[in-house]
């Protein structure tokens, strides 16, 4: 499947930016179960280059309430991934949930996607105290967005 999403992502100073991009996966359906599973790879800029690039790579488990058909069916996706963000800098967990309702071969949905990583130190040097001391930038993300999909 492929997916163009948009959305806002509010990041750690507490500013949001719109942000847009797409997302590319692959489901397999596990045996005759209602469950999918598969992974995506996501990549997302945002509109006004305060955040920069974001790249994700996520194993996913779905959850289809008609699996084998393409007219009306909800699918609720679980992702657990591993990302990259340019801003604050670093790799970051990515837990994620996908919401699609698919009317034929094309979907609308949500997504709501968390980045949790590493906070961003800042070393400063006091000359009248002459020491070292560092503050840190709080880095963790969270994204809301839509999304047109379109399965193949």
């Amino acid at each position: 499947y492929v997916a163009p999403q948009g959305g806002v992502i509010s990041l750690h100073d507490g500013n949001a930016t719109p942000t847009f991009g797409i997302v590319g996966g692959y489901k397999h359906r596990i045996g005759q179960t209602n469950f999918m599973a598969g992974g995506q790879l996501t990549v997302q800029f945002d509109t006004y280059n305060e955040m920069g690039a974001e790249f994700d790579i996520a194993p996913t488990i779905s959850y289809v309430t008609k699996p084998g058909g393409f007219y009306n069916s909800f699918e609720a996706t679980f992702g657990l991934g591993l990302g990259w963000r340019s801003h604050p800098g670093g790799f970051a967990f990515v837990p994620e949930v996908n919401l699609t309702y698919w009317f034929n071969w094309f979907g609308f949905g949500a997504t709501f996607r968390y980045s949790i990583q590493k906070d961003k130190e800042h070393v400063h040097y006091d000359y009248y105290t002459e020491r070292t001391f560092s503050t840190y930038d709080p880095a963790d993300q969270k994204f809301i967005g839509a999304r047109f999909s379109f399965r193949f």
